[in-house]
């Protein structure tokens, strides 16, 4: 399933098969979407301090037990 940037079906596979679906979207439903709005919005100058650090990506889930055998 293709979906524009508003939820609309674009095209499907109608088979349950594998399938090829293809879409065309015009450049004025982009323009007219919200995220192209949020990026100009961006201002990086406020937190190019905080990109520039090093970072250690964690993540650590719950339900999920480290396995002893890898630690």
């Amino acid at each position: 399933m293709i979906l524009d940037p508003f939820g609309d079906i674009l095209a499907e596979c109608r088979e349950l098969e594998d399938g090829f679906a293809s879409a065309n979207i015009t450049k004025e439903k982009l323009l007219l979407a919200g995220g192209l709005r949020y990026l100009q919005a961006r201002r990086p100058e406020l937190y190019k301090d905080i990109l520039g650090q090093r970072h250690f990506a964690q993540q650590n889930i719950a339900w999920l037990k480290p396995d002893p055998k890898t630690d």
